[in-house]
């Protein structure tokens, strides 16, 4: 997973985790941006969308995601 940035192809299930943690679905176009470089133990990425910390598991993120590419 060497990007840290990604675009949702699909709409997605994320675990929004603010005050409490609850699911809500991140709609296709929507861009994720990893804090994390690896999965946890539970095989999900760290990281922020729309304005929220979430957690997105990485198998979906590689199926259903497209890396964003820095251009310099």
């Amino acid at each position: 997973m060497p990007s840290n940035a990604y675009r949702l192809k699909d709409a997605l299930i994320a675990v929004i985790q603010e005050d409490s943690s609850h699911l809500r679905e991140l709609p296709a176009g929507s861009m994720f941006y990893c804090s994390s470089t690896k999965p946890d133990s539970h095989g999900m990425v760290k990281g922020m969308c729309k304005g929220h910390m979430v957690l997105i598991f990485a198998s979906d993120l590689e199926e259903r995601a497209e890396p964003l590419v820095k251009v310099i």
